[in-house]
């Protein structure tokens, strides 16, 4: 059986993720008008949903279509989408992979999508805003501003209370960059199986801390298909 490993179980691992305006006598009403425009607008929350396997990470696709709600998938590289497509055709997940969002005419459960397109100026999926009930994206991009990008158009486009899952694997190609191999030998320790997933906000922030260091090494970045991919081209370009 599949499961989740709970946050309480997770703390138990104890993991050692990485080297992971004071407004003086202004009159009240002016007080009150300028705080508006230092309030700190809301982020959209996220959750990482991580597996031991890249194999139980695409097993979780199985039962998207089961639950009978709409989901959008974003796949952050080129060869990720292709993989989802195949296993969704191959499991015959009832699916839209649209090029560009606007383009989807049927009614699927799930709608699948580059996140280059998801990004796109006039590129938009206003119209089934009402219907989809999580947004699922497919790995991390290597460097945190392609993510926030990402997140950023979310919120503008579904809003903030929309559901947001970015699902990973301790041997995608950005864990490895930070140790994962260590902390998947403690999990498998502790007893985690393959098909269980967790999620915890210490490795959530150890993810961020890599992709902020790997940011601040990188000159000049070269597109690729894949997150492996990109690091094996960008890996000459840092400093």
């Amino acid at each position: 059986m599949s499961g989740r490993v709970t946050l309480n179980k997770v703390s138990a691992y104890n993991l050692n993720v990485v080297n992971f305006t004071n407004f003086v006598n202004l009159p009240t009403l002016a007080t009150n008008s300028m705080f508006g425009l230092f309030k700190k607008k809301a982020a959209l929350k996220y959750q990482d949903k991580i597996w031991l396997k890249k194999e139980s990470k695409y097993k979780y696709l199985f039962g998207l279509s089961e639950a009978g709600q709409r989901k959008l998938i974003i796949a952050c590289f080129d060869q990720t989408l292709e993989e989802i497509k195949f296993i969704l055709e191959k499991s015959m997940v009832d699916f839209s992979h649209a090029d560009s969002i606007t383009s989807a005419s049927s009614d699927p459960q799930i709608i699948l999508i580059s996140a280059n397109n998801f990004l796109r100026p006039g590129s938009s999926v206003s119209h089934l805003t009402s219907h989809f009930v999580e947004i699922i994206i497919f790995e991390h991009h290597p460097v945190s501003d392609k993510d926030e990008a990402l997140l950023n158009k979310i919120k503008e486009t579904f809003g903030i209370n929309i559901p947001v899952s970015f699902l990973v694997s301790m041997d995608d190609s950005l864990m490895q960059q930070f140790g994962a191999d260590r902390i998947k030998t403690l999990m498998v320790r502790m007893g985690m199986q393959d098909d269980e997933m967790m999620s915890h906000s210490m490795i959530s922030k150890s993810i961020k801390r890599a992709q902020d260091k790997i940011k601040s090494t990188v000159k000049n970045e070269l597109p690729a298909s894949s997150q492996k991919e990109w690091f094996e081209k960008n890996a000459i370009n840092r400093r």
